[in-house]
């Protein structure tokens, strides 16, 4: 079986060819193929779902928004941050920057474990800083003597600044109302991130 690129992908798939390979139901999210009607339900390593179509790894969020606008969006977001929930309400266009406010957990070399939060290895006392980023730019919110008090500013600020944020941002308002985060998936993937991306790695799963 040959594989196509991403280029050639995006300008065979068109929403007619959708069509014929897939039903999408915009009320519940889900998506089968047409010839079966078996669900898609398989989900590749970031947990979106996918599916395998005309020698390429289709994702189906933006299968569905493919087939809803008749456009490949640049990036999708899921607005409650749950990744295999593509009602068509559920899914909006974004660009990196809103997308990343939907990170609910920190990057694997975050010693703290939690978002927001570092270690400030200069200070004996408040150890643990806590910044956030809007704009591209980091605005600091100051140093705790815990993780957990750093991380409590960090969700008090992510309430204001990044308000369209799905998990956290949900999160972020219930703790300001107590107390008053890739490789590219592909060589062939145009936005170098797997959420952007509309294709996985053309290799068929075993």
């Amino acid at each position: 079986m040959s594989y196509m690129n991403a280029s050639h992908a995006r300008a065979h798939f068109t929403r007619e060819r959708l069509h014929e390979l897939f039903v999408y139901d915009p009320d519940s999210g889900r998506l089968m193929r047409r010839d079966t009607g078996k669900e898609i339900v398989g989900c590749n390593n970031h947990g979106y779902l996918q599916v395998w179509a005309d020698g390429a790894l289709l994702l189906a969020h933006r299968i569905a928004w493919r087939v809803m606008t008749g456009e490949w969006p640049r990036m999708l977001d899921h607005v409650n941050g749950v990744r295999t929930d593509n009602r068509f309400l559920n899914l909006r266009e974004t660009n990196h920057s809103l997308n990343a406010q939907n990170y609910t957990k920190a990057m694997r070399t975050n010693k703290t474990g939690l978002l927001g939060v570092s270690v400030d290895k200069r200070s004996q006392v408040n150890q643990f800083r806590a910044a956030i980023r809007v704009s591209g730019a980091y605005i600091a919110l100051g140093c705790f003597p815990t993780p957990d008090e750093a991380h409590s500013a960090y969700l008090k600020a992510k309430a204001v600044y990044h308000p369209t944020a799905s998990l956290v941002s949900r999160q972020a308002t219930v703790a300001a109302s107590a107390t008053g985060d890739d490789e590219p998936c592909s060589p062939m993937c145009p936005q170098g991130d797997c959420a952007g991306c509309a294709f996985t790695p053309a290799r068929k799963p075993a």
